[in-house]
């Protein structure tokens, strides 16, 4: 800090030093200002003037019930119906007859045309002496005993001829004559049916006979 700037630092330092100082005298020496006094009143509000409450009023009775009256509704006139003379009465004309239609006549449908007839059935035949269809054999035992009958045969021939099934339908009463007759026709040729020129398969009946007397 340089010299110019201390001494105007105690120059500002002193002169408030002075002007506190001075304050302070000032304070002390004006005397002290003498109290005011107050005075307060207290007054008392005049008292009320008493009201006496008011008589309760004595009850007033209760009015009866009156009796309930029920009226009987009066009828009502019942209007008049005015009454048609006999020169107002309108006569409707009488009904048209309704022609009447004849009933539906049923549908006739042509009648179909009948089924061609199948065309003949030939039967097929065999030639018991043709090459080839031997005779059933007639057993040396049935001969010596005597055995004689007729043995029927049902015979499932196939288009070509060939025997395709065979079976005893009757039999002759001799299992030797039946047996003999059934490995026979078995290997026989036989001539086909024939239905509409084509050969057809079917089962056949072909009979067998033993006989001593024809033997």
């Amino acid at each position: 800090m340089d010299r110019n700037q201390a001494t105007r630092l105690g120059l500002v330092t002193g002169a408030h030093v002075l002007l506190i100082g001075a304050l302070l005298h000032t304070v002390q020496t004006q005397p002290p200002l003498p109290p005011k006094e107050i005075t307060v009143t207290l007054e008392t509000p005049a008292p009320l003037p008493v009201v006496a409450p008011p008589e309760p009023k004595p009850p007033q009775p209760k009015p009866r019930p009156q009796p309930v009256i029920k009226r009987e509704p009066v009828p009502k006139p019942l209007p008049k119906i005015p009454v048609a003379r006999p020169d107002q009465v309108a006569t409707e004309p009488p009904p048209k007859p309704v022609p009447e239609t004849p009933p539906p006549q049923p549908e006739v449908k042509p009648a179909p045309a009948p089924a061609p007839a199948p065309a003949p059935v030939s039967q097929p035949r065999v030639d018991a002496n043709a090459t080839g269809n031997m005779k059933p054999p007639y057993p040396p035992v049935s001969r010596k005993l005597g055995e004689e009958g007729r043995v029927l045969l049902e015979v499932y021939i196939e288009a070509n001829g060939s025997v395709g099934d065979i079976r005893i339908k009757q039999s002759s009463g001799f299992p030797r004559l039946d047996n003999s007759a059934l490995e026979t026709v078995r290997k026989w040729k036989f001539t086909p049916a024939r239905q509409g020129g084509q050969p057809i398969a079917m089962w056949y009946v072909q009979p067998v006979t033993f006989s001593l007397s024809q033997s």
